[in-house]
């Protein structure tokens, strides 16, 4: 069979768009850079040529994971993801590689995830399904070089940057191994050509706010919450909103470090839920009052709701009842709950943009 005839691979290429500025006017980004260099050392190899590399250049300030951006996730075969801090704290970057685990790796990792460390990173900050993966490290440090450079950096030297390229060709012969065992992804089926789309009116501006997709963030404490977090995350997906987990204080990580990680999660919220589960009411208020403000900082007009877990028996969580939306969940999760908390978020958003 001729390479015509068959299938290409999908590679989605998963980086913070801050890795990727170009130094000067005409010049390419890094990331740019290494997935030009990437796919033409791929294409020494058998059936290199009929991978395609799909990136999403537009900027990130502006970005959104639009549905379109999901379906170039879905079609793919692998994801080349480029680990770095402004990797970690950016939403985008984290609901695209777990639209991939969930949706085209079947909840694994595995063999259809490629990393690239583009600079230091803690581990247990990583998703935790890419956290036993070994990435390609593409960063040098030492006693005489204390800070961190990436190799290659801004432009690769074709004789200096020997580590540069013999990365290059060592993760263009992995990724050409084992794409020709793994099936190509299957795209989504194109409407039928016999059904016409309606000729629809504009909408109006009141009805694209109402409809905005939302984007939460989630803070809880005790693993024990974990499955009801889950949980939470799975039903707010279902009322069209992006739920993200605040993270965690990582081992080694200064608390200046996790602040940082924490607002960037905050800056693209439009609303935040303090789970009070397990936890002691202290950690409730301690985190109540912590995040209202990060919010009066970093996403004015955000607002926060205290959403109540199992056990249902337990003290009163002790916050002031003024300007607090409580959701009783501690008998279970309730969608009623979480959908009156969404609404109000919508509602808000849509006073603020001034259609109400």
């Amino acid at each position: 069979m001729n390479e015509q005839g068959r299938s290409h691979h999908q590679v989605f290429v998963s980086y913070a768009h801050a890795d990727d500025l170009p130094m000067d006017e005409g010049v390419p980004g890094w990331v740019s850079s290494f997935v030009d260099k990437l796919s033409r050392a791929l294409a020494r190899h058998a059936n290199g040529a009929l991978v395609d590399f799909w990136m999403d250049h537009s900027l990130e300030p502006q970005r959104k994971v639009t549905d379109e951006l999901k379906l170039k996730v879905r079609e793919s075969a692998v994801i080349l993801a480029f680990i770095s801090p402004r990797y970690l704290v950016s939403p985008w970057c984290q609901q695209e590689m777990a639209t991939f685990v969930a949706e085209v790796g079947q909840g694994i990792a595995g063999d259809r995830v490629f990393l690239v460390e583009v600079l230091p990173t803690q581990r247990e900050q990583w998703d935790a399904a890419i956290r036993d993966l070994t990435p390609v490290t593409l960063w040098t440090g030492s006693m005489t070089q204390p800070a961190p450079r990436t190799k290659g950096w801004p432009v690769p030297d074709p004789r200096a940057d020997r580590d540069f390229w013999d990365d290059v060709n060592r993760l263009a012969g992995v990724l050409a191994r084992q794409l020709q065992v793994l099936p190509p992804a299957i795209p989504a089926p194109p409407p039928p050509a016999e059904q016409p789309t309606p000729v629809l009116p504009p909408p109006s501006a009141n009805a694209a706010s109402a409809s905005e997709v939302l984007n939460i963030v989630v803070h809880a404490a005790d693993d024990e919450d974990s499955k009801f977090v889950s949980q939470t995350q799975a039903l707010l997906g279902e009322l069209d909103v992006d739920a993200y987990l605040a993270p965690g204080m990582a081992e080694g990580q200064t608390p200046a470090q996790h602040r940082a990680a924490v607002e960037g999660l905050l800056r693209t919220s439009h609303g935040v839920l303090v789970v009070y589960g397990s936890s002691p009411p202290t950690w409730v208020q301690a985190k109540h009052v912590e995040v209202r403000k990060l919010l009066a900082l970093e996403r004015p007009g955000a607002c926060t709701g205290v959403l109540e877990g199992p056990p249902e028996d337990k003290p009163p969580h002790g916050l002031p009842p003024r300007g607090l939306m409580v959701l009783d969940c501690r008998r279970g999760l309730q969608k009623e709950e979480l959908s009156r908390f969404v609404q109000f978020l919508r509602q808000q958003r849509l006073a603020m943009s001034g259609h109400v």
